[in-house]
């Protein structure tokens, strides 16, 4: 493993890179209170600055899905996607796994219950 940098994104979103053999774990730490509007240009920013084509999203703090959220998590799939790469999530809680699949977002945007098990 490399070294794990945390980052402020934007309105008090921040996440934390470290990378993974070829994959870059990218875990997310919301904001108290604040939305999530832009989350996707950040994360996309700061995911192509570092050159990853392999990334998982560790969502483990993350308890409540809104609208917004995935709106977010599909932009940054896309992005990922037509630079080549994969975008994969990991550590969803009850809500936001079952807000993926009303949606029916988890058949676009793959789903792990945990980092080691996405990147194999």
């Amino acid at each position: 493993m490399g070294e794990a940098s945390t980052i402020d994104l934007f309105d008090g979103w921040r996440a934390t890179f470290e990378p993974v053999g070829d994959w870059l774990g990218v875990r997310l730490h919301p904001p108290a209170g604040g939305g999530q509007w832009q989350l996707a240009e950040g994360l996309w920013r700061e995911i192509h600055r570092r050159g990853a084509l392999q990334v998982v999203l560790e969502m483990d703090e993350i308890t409540f899905f809104s609208s917004a959220l995935m709106s977010e998590l599909v932009r940054v799939h896309k992005r990922v996607a037509m630079a080549g790469g994969r975008l994969r999530l990991s550590g969803l809680q009850k809500h936001p796994h079952e807000a993926l699949h009303l949606m029916r977002l988890d058949e676009v945007l793959p789903i792990f219950r945990s980092r080691d098990e996405a990147i194999q």
